[in-house]
This record gives C-alpha cells, sequence and structure tokens, in this order.
C-alpha cells in the first residue's frame, strides 16, 4: 500500500466519521417523521382524565397532523370519528418525558395512541376533510433574536428549552422542522447581521450542508408601541414555490415563534394537500381596531371561528392599527360582509383605518352596535 492510498483512505474515513457525526446531532435537533408518525398521537395526562379521553385527545393531536389544521377538531363532520376513536386505536401505551432544565420536577406523562391508517385516510376523504400528503419536506429554520438591550445573536446551540419548545411544537403539527447545529461552520457562514440585513443568500449556502428541502429564516425582536410592548418574528421561506413572506406576534418570543410556526404549517400542508374541501377556499385579512380586553379579543375570534363558511383563522400581527387575522373560506368577500353585517358580537367598518384611530363608538348608531366589536376587511 502505497502512502498517497493510505492518506487517501484515512481522509476517507475522517469524512465518514463527520458525516456520522452530523446525522446523530441531526436527529437531536430535528422534528423528523416517518410516515406511519403521522398516525400515533400524544395525549398528556393531567388530573382525572380517564383512558378513553386520553385516546379521544391522541386521536385529536393526529387530525391535526393529517390534515394540517389545528381547528379541525371543530368540524362538525369530524365529530363522530372522534368519537369512534377507541375503536379505531391499534395500540398505546404510556411514556414520562422532562422539558431540559427540569430535572428535579415530576415528569410529564403522555398516553401515545396509534391509529388504523386506512380507516382514517376514508373517513377523513368521507369528511371532505383536507388530507397533508405524508411525503413532506424538511424545513430548516435559521433564528435571529434581537435581544431588549439591542444586541443581536442567533438561536445558541445551548438554548437547550427554547429549541425544546420549537421542536415540540413542530412534532405536534407534523412539520418536519430541522434547527442547525450552530456549530463552528454555523457561524463562520451566518451572522445575525446578515440575517437581520435581508441577505438571505449566506444562510441558503450553509443550508446546503443539511440536505433540507426549504429553508425559513426568521428575526425577532420587541415592538414597543404608546400603550405596551410586544414580540414580532419576520419569517422569509424559501422553498420551490418561490419566498413567502409574513409575520407572527405574542406577549413573548415563544408566543410569537410558536404562532409562526403554526403559519408555516398551513403554509406547507396548502402547498402539498392531496385532498381539498369541495369548494376553493378563498383568503381574506381582516382588522380588529379596537380590542380593550382579552376576553373582546376571546368574543372576537369566537364569533369568526363560528362562520359557517370557515376552514380556518389565523393570527397574523398585532399593531397600533389592531389586530389582524387571516380567514380561509369555502365562500367569498360578499359573503363574509354578510355574515358580519348580520352578527350578534361584530360590526363592519368601511374606510382606510390606517389613516384613522377608530373608537368602539365611531359610526355605531344604537347600544346594540356600540356592544358589538369593530372589524374591517383589508384585504
Amino acid at each position: 500500500m502505497t502512502p498517497q492510498t493510505s492518506q487517501t483512505r484515512l481522509l476517507q474515513g475522517l469524512l465518514l466519521v463527520q458525516t456520522m457525526l452530523l446525522l446523530i446531532a441531526l436527529a437531536m435537533t430535528s422534528a423528523a417523521y416517518a410516515a406511519d408518525d403521522y398516525f400515533t398521537g400524544a395525549a398528556l395526562q393531567t388530573g382525572e382524565l380517564s383512558e378513553a379521553r386520553l385516546i379521544r385527545d391522541a386521536l385529536a393531536q393526529v387530525l391535526v397532523k393529517l390534515t394540517g389544521r389545528l381547528d379541525i377538531v371543530a368540524e362538525p363532520g369530524l365529530q363522530p370519528l372522534l368519537q369512534d376513536a377507541q375503536a379505531l386505536v391499534t395500540g398505546f401505551s404510556y411514556r414520562e418525558q422532562r422539558a431540559p432544565g427540569n430535572e428535579f420536577d415530576d415528569a410529564d406523562r403522555y398516553l401515545l395512541a396509534s391509529f388504523d391508517r386506512r380507516e382514517l385516510q376514508r373517513r377523513l376523504r368521507q369528511a371532505q376533510a383536507p388530507i397533508w400528503s405524508p411525503e413532506r419536506p424538511d424545513l430548516l429554520m435559521w433564528l435571529a433574536i434581537e435581544q431588549q438591550d439591542g444586541a443581536r445573536r442567533m438561536l445558541g446551540n445551548d438554548e437547550d428549552l427554547l429549541r425544546y419548545q420549537l421542536l415540540q411544537r413542530a412534532n405536534f403539527r407534523g412539520l418536519p422542522l430541522l434547527l442547525p447545529l450552530q456549530d463552528q461552520t454555523d457561524y463562520a457562514l451566518v451572522q445575525p447581521q446578515s440575517i437581520w440585513g435581508g441577505f438571505d443568500e449566506d444562510a441558503l449556502l450553509a443550508s446546503e450542508r443539511y440536505a433540507a428541502d426549504q429553508t425559513v429564516i426568521v428575526t425577532a425582536a420587541v415592538v414597543r408601541t404608546a400603550g405596551a410592548s410586544y414580540w414580532q418574528a419576520r419569517w422569509r421561506l424559501h422553498n420551490s414555490e418561490g419566498l413567502d413572506i409574513f409575520t407572527s406576534s405574542g406577549a413573548d418570543l415563544l408566543t410569537a415563534l410558536l404562532a409562526g410556526l403554526d403559519q408555516l404549517t398551513e403554509i406547507s400542508a396548502s402547498q402539498a394537500s392531496v385532498s381539498q374541501f369541495s369548494e376553493q377556499a378563498q383568503s381574506v385579512v381582516v382588522r380588529l381596531p379596537v380590542i380593550d380586553s382579552p376576553a373582546q379579543l376571546g368574543r372576537a375570534w369566537q364569533a369568526l371561528s363560528a362562520l359557517s363558511q370557515l376552514q380556518s383563522l389565523q393570527w397574523l400581527e398585532a399593531g397600533e392599527h389592531g389586530i389582524e387575522l387571516r380567514l380561509r373560506m369555502r365562500a367569498g368577500v360578499d359573503w363574509l360582509q354578510q355574515a358580519i353585517l348580520y352578527s350578534n358580537d361584530l360590526r363592519l367598518l368601511d374606510g382606510d383605518i390606517a389613516k384613522q384611530r377608530v373608537t368602539p363608538e365611531d359610526g355605531a348608531g344604537s347600544a346594540f352596535d356600540r356592544a358589538r366589536i369593530p372589524i374591517m376587511i383589508v384585504r
């Protein structure tokens, strides 16, 4: 054996070891799925919940993963399916799990239940529910955070709890999420300044080593207004469909990021759905310019969720001009306007809300009108 051949084999061996280490590390930083995983759900055991209730809750999570819709369990046509949860289960077990940093706390106990794959697919088609293809592309997420003092950083490889929470949410939604290792290679290629500057090329180049099918680049910071402050995350999703840009908001960083993951899931599901509702879905954005309390927001959300032609309801953004929500509906804007006009809880506004400050009394003639929550159709 020549010295050159020996050196070549040594280099090949080192490369193989590096590749294996990368694959092991990725398995620890991803919400990867096999096709059968989408038919297994988890339910947290709390209080005195019966085993039958836990199995039903596990099936509800499976429906969320199979359809990509968080509100799917409220569909009237799927209530008989949920009631048949025990008849559809093919096996279940219990598992205890602790979040990072909670080693001294009691572990959470989950019931894991698997369900009949063919029967679930048949029942979903029968109910004309959307079915998200199990062939789902991996999604790599780069996150740059602006701290309270203005300093910017990438999500670190030592932030175990936040990484765990993001992967847990992705698992719950059936989203195959990857988080970068944030090792020396990543730090050399991707800097928070370039992410914040909108220069995505560095992150896209660094993504090649992970062989992910799509990449999302996220910046998160505190937004301060006259009355309050909140976290806002801006998302740039690069995939075969092009570029999707959207925002998510929340009272804290985690809430804003989880809301964005929910939107990512709905985008991915809508692009890879193999069965849709019989009517073509339409997207409408509405704004709630005056929300005085969480109870009022809950009332508006409930009123919108109850619309008969609604498929899904998403939180988009909270800003100085109000709260924006996206509705996906089987009907168009004309139908929505009529539904709001006849609503006991909502009051339709006209005009450019961005150029005026609306109060609950604006445009309201009667006490009944003043009791309704103002809403505007934006686009």
